[in-house]
């Protein structure tokens, strides 16, 4: 009794939309600093090529160093006086790219080349994207209501942002804090 089973190879890959969303929330990060200073776009940009070989190598830990290489650039722009805006537009690229990336890694270990997540990354990425600009939303709102308009004061209000940002996809049920 044999029975002829032909074995399909899996293969890693990364869904297109994740991909795209990464890559285009890196590109909106790099935009805004470049919009301050040309230096600080270039550390994106190379936060974002990092995250982008994360992505196509599968590894959760390069596209971790990607974002936080994207972070280090956001962190040097925070002390300029003035750029609170651009600050949380980089700031909410970085989250997207990096919740992106990682979401795009785990689908693309799970489902692979021939799988269609399409709809799934569309919906986890534009839940990111909502609350980040929620988040964004009242920490600009906090910092130019605020009666001080220091650049000390900014750095406060991007972490009450992120605090706010990991609230909600925690209470939201995404998984893009596992692993």
């Amino acid at each position: 009794m044999s029975a002829d089973r032909t074995w399909a190879e899996f293969t890693y890959h990364p869904p297109t939309a994740a991909t795209a969303a990464a890559l285009g929330a890196s590109f909106v990060a790099a935009v805004a600093l470049a919009s301050v200073r040309l230096s600080l776009a270039l550390v994106s940009i190379t936060g974002g090529l990092l995250l982008a070989l994360g992505m196509y190598r599968g590894s959760h830990r390069i596209v971790t160093a990607g974002a936080g290489v994207m972070f280090g650039g956001l962190c040097l722009l925070v002390g300029t006086s003035g750029v609170v805006v651009p600050a949380l537009v980089a700031a909410g690229g970085t989250v997207v790219a990096y919740d992106a990336g990682r979401y795009g890694v785990r689908l693309g270990e799970h489902v692979g080349e021939d799988g269609k997540a399409t709809r799934a990354v569309v919906y986890h990425v534009g839940q990111t994207v909502g609350l980040t600009a929620v988040g964004g939303a009242v920490g600009a709102s906090i910092y130019y209501v605020s009666p001080t308009e220091q650049p000390e004061f900014a750095i406060v209000v991007l972490l009450v942002a992120v605090v706010l940002l990991v609230s909600g996809l925690v209470l939201s049920g995404s998984e893009a804090w596992s692993e």
